[in-house]
């Protein structure tokens, strides 16, 4: 065994470790944050109380978004594959969504539809992503994922023993 050559692995996971957990707490702080202000807001905003109501329809909100702004249409076949989500449970979404004029229809051909994202509801979608980098701006959080990441990045060196050729032209030798 080399002091040497073994102790920086070692370091290097242990600061891998720490950094895990410092990226998770400043996570669940600013998570902790969100979820208490997403109460106040349902209160207030009818659509929000809507999409915020279950993880389902949340993601449903996510996916006319997307729809939206790369112009792919969902239809509520594709819907309910997309989301592991029953076509009966999508059908009533859509339905609720259509008569709020948060969602938009598309005619394809005889009785068949596709959907995307109202211009209301990307632009609430759009000023959630704002306020939600604000929110991990203010903390810590991007900090410490970025130094996660980078420690991540360097994984598959970490096992890898230095060797003497490194060491002499590190100086160590």
């Amino acid at each position: 065994m080399n002091a040497i050559t073994d102790k920086p692995q070692s370091c290097v996971e242990e600061m891998h470790e720490l950094a895990l957990r410092d990226f998770s707490l400043n996570l669940a702080m600013t998570e902790l944050k969100i979820f208490q202000e997403r109460q106040k807001w349902r209160d207030e905003c009818k659509i929000t109380a809507y999409f915020q109501s279950t993880p389902e329809k949340a993601a449903f909100s996510r996916l006319m978004y997307v729809a939206a702004r790369v112009n792919h249409l969902y239809t509520i076949s594709e819907i309910s594959t997309e989301l592991s989500i029953s076509r009966q449970t999508v059908s009533k979404v859509v339905q609720d969504c259509c008569a709020e004029g948060w969602i938009v229809w598309e005619k394809v051909h005889g009785n068949s539809y596709k959907y995307k994202a109202s211009e209301q509801l990307c632009q609430l979608i759009e000023a959630y992503a704002d306020y939600s980098s604000d929110m991990f701006l203010e903390g810590s959080v991007h900090a410490s994922e970025a130094f996660l990441g980078m420690l991540k990045k360097r994984k598959p060196d970490w096992h890898r023993k230095i060797s003497e050729r490194e060491l002499q032209m590190a100086g160590g030798r």
